[in-house]
């Protein structure tokens, strides 16, 4: 089920971050820092829902691939005439950070109700 929503939340992110400012974007009461905050804690709470029994390279190698990712997402934005920003960039590591700490309390928590 988690890979299902991380196969689905991933492509819809990147649409999202990749569309044209004022035209298509409906605008909400929430800054755009904490915006990519959240959406990055969903995205990296998902991939941390696929390494949660893994070892603590796994972790690292999903945070790895979380940080780079967000690289290139505020890197290409660029291309598509939105604001490439470096609190952006910060806000989606502090959220995939949390995301991926959250999934690995929730990891530890689960595997220690079911034994």
């Amino acid at each position: 089920m988690v890979r299902v929503g991380l196969l689905l939340y991933w492509p819809v992110l990147f649409v999202a971050t990749h569309l044209p400012t004022p035209a298509v974007i409906v605008t909400v009461d929430v800054s755009d820092t904490w915006q990519h905050f959240v959406a990055y804690t969903v995205l990296s709470g998902l991939l941390g829902g696929l390494v949660a029994a893994r070892s603590d390279r796994a972790w690292l190698a999903a945070w790895i691939i979380l940080i780079g990712y967000a690289v290139i997402d505020e890197w290409s934005q660029g291309f598509v005439g939105r604001t490439p920003e470096l609190k952006d960039w910060l806000a989606d590591v502090a959220g995939a950070t949390c995301g991926l700490l959250l999934g690995r309390l929730m990891g530890n928590w689960w595997k220690r109700d079911r034994s």
